[in-house]
């Protein structure tokens, strides 16, 4: 079958973000197979988005963001359809459920909406895919009402759950397509939206595994080296992890750990790196390329990651890819992604000595630490392949009605 190439539009609050590496990946996956994607933002821009747009290889993509013009903009085309405007400011206040927080947010992306709706009933997509479920809801509701033909795609993920704006229910129960990031997520859909299990789409986010196969050309790993990665935040658990490794240190000498990222807990972790007496093998790197994460995943034996709450996080996925031995928090579905003690490590929230026994006898006796990572790269290559993962979503884009000959 001759399939045509995709005019997709996305919805996200901001583009690109640090922190949504697989954001990114997708949408420039997308236009390296020839689509035709939009990327449209509810938030303003930051003052480093151009920046962080070239390196992520996305400068390329159009963008566009919430401004005072657009805001403007978008008032007067609301004010000019007083039908569509009473009608989605019922459809919020039904959904709001007394919850005058989400109300209030919604109200303040909905000029923005109305602006985004403008630009697309003027070059309709084949596809809206919203990268979040919560308040870019408002413009797929807008689109379900006058875009017909546009197939709507959401995607709901842990923080979507969590938050439970109540415009998504209906949004998600009309859209095309519904897809999550992890298996533990899909009774939450069902128990929220209502929908059926059957309708819920699992498509993990992937790691890039060929240029993290580039990066480890000729890389070796450092004997010792430890790494972390996240924003410096204390829900990053970025403290259990340094007391970790200076629990390890304390019995295992010539070891080293590399912190990759920024935040405001940066002095406080830099001053307990003092305290216990490790702040000379610690490094701090702040924000780094995404590249430059690969490079170091690829020296070090051993990735920290003590989350208070993450699902399947990518730094997992990246570390395990670049055959780091993990050691995570046993958060909620993290088991899809690690097997304790076969490809990977999990600990309590507060199990930090035991997170440091398992580390000093990794260091102690290398063989399991090279089995454990070479097991842990081979789960990654075969469920979290980014590319596979792509062509996934693409295929139910392409099922959905109205795309490439199926009936509507």
């Amino acid at each position: 079958m001759n399939l045509h190439k995709l005019s997709v539009a996305v919805i996200t609050m901001r583009f690109p973000v640090q922190s949504e590496t697989f954001t990114s990946a997708r949408m420039r996956t997308l236009v390296g197979a020839g689509h035709r994607v939009r990327v449209f933002a509810l938030r303003n821009a930051k003052t480093d988005r151009d920046d962080l747009a070239r390196e992520r290889g996305v400068d390329d993509i159009p963008t566009s963001h919430n401004d005072p013009a657009s805001n403007i903009k978008g008032l007067l085309d609301a004010l000019r359809r007083p039908r569509l405007l009473v009608g989605v400011l019922g459809w919020l206040a039904g959904t709001s459920r007394g919850n005058w927080s989400q109300l209030i947010r919604a109200l303040a992306v909905l000029p923005r909406s109305f602006d985004i709706l403008d630009t697309l009933e003027g070059d309709a997509p084949d596809v809206l895919h919203t990268e979040w479920g919560h308040y870019p809801a408002v413009v797929a509701y807008l689109v379900q009402k006058r875009l017909p033909k546009t197939v709507v795609s959401v995607s709901l993920i842990a923080y979507d759950l969590d938050t439970e704006f109540g415009g998504t229910v209906e949004v998600v129960r009309s859209a095309e397509v519904i897809r999550t990031q992890a298996q533990v997520n899909v009774d939450k859909i069902t128990d929220f939206t209502g929908v059926d299990r059957d309708r819920v789409a699992v498509i993990y986010d992937g790691v890039d595994l060929k240029s993290i196969h580039a990066a480890q050309a000729g890389a070796a790993k450092i004997a010792g080296r430890f790494v972390v990665a996240g924003r410096l935040v204390p829900k990053k658990g970025v403290d259990a992890a340094i007391r970790v490794f200076a629990a390890v240190r304390s019995q295992v000498n010539d070891i080293s750990l590399c912190v990759l990222g920024e935040g405001q807990d940066l002095a406080r972790l830099q001053r307990l790196a003092r305290d216990l007496g490790v702040a000379d093998a610690v490094r701090f790197l702040g924000h780094v390329s995404h590249q430059r994460v690969i490079e170091e995943f690829s020296a070090a034996e051993i990735l920290l990651h003590l989350s208070h709450s993450e699902r399947l996080p990518n730094v997992v996925k990246e570390g395990m890819a670049c055959r780091c031995v993990c050691i995570t928090t046993r958060t909620e579905g993290i088991e899809e992604l690690v097997e304790d003690g076969t490809t990977g490590y999990l600990v309590g929230l507060d199990e930090t000595e035991r997170a440091a026994a398992i580390a000093i006898e990794l260091l102690k006796d290398r063989r399991p630490m090279q089995v454990v990572a070479c097991a842990a790269h081979r789960f990654v290559q075969s469920n979290f392949d980014h590319d596979r993962n792509v062509r996934l979503l693409l295929d139910l884009w392409r099922a959905a009605p109205g795309i490439n000959g199926h009936p509507a």
